[in-house]
């Protein structure tokens, strides 16, 4: 058996023309009514720091029932990269959003 090492540089790679952000608003982690909350003020925020991105269909928010990953806190996932975290603030998102775009913030 031949062992072998493939690396690759993710610098070189493509980024993705676009950004999704899924928000779960699922039993768990709306518990409370924080899911629905963040996903409220993600909705509004975005096509406002990135109104070019979001008019060109680059930049979507969208709520999911369950993204199975339960918690007691919303839960949110970026496509096509699959990031995930766990209660995070509007500005975080909005700071990986432009990461994610390639833009300035």
């Amino acid at each position: 058996m031949t062992a072998f090492s493939l690396t690759c540089d993710t610098n070189s790679l493509r980024r993705p023309d676009y950004c999704k952000i899924l928000v779960c608003v699922g039993p768990r982690c709306d518990a409370e009514g924080k899911g629905r909350a963040l996903f409220d003020a993600l909705s509004a925020a975005l096509p406002r720091a990135f109104p070019d991105d979001a008019r060109r269909g680059r930049l979507s928010c969208a709520s999911r029932d369950c993204l199975r990953l339960c918690t007691r806190e919303p839960i949110v996932r970026f496509e096509p990269s699959g990031e995930i975290l766990s209660n995070p603030e509007v500005d975080a998102l909005l700071r990986l959003t432009a990461e994610m775009l390639a833009v300035e913030s």
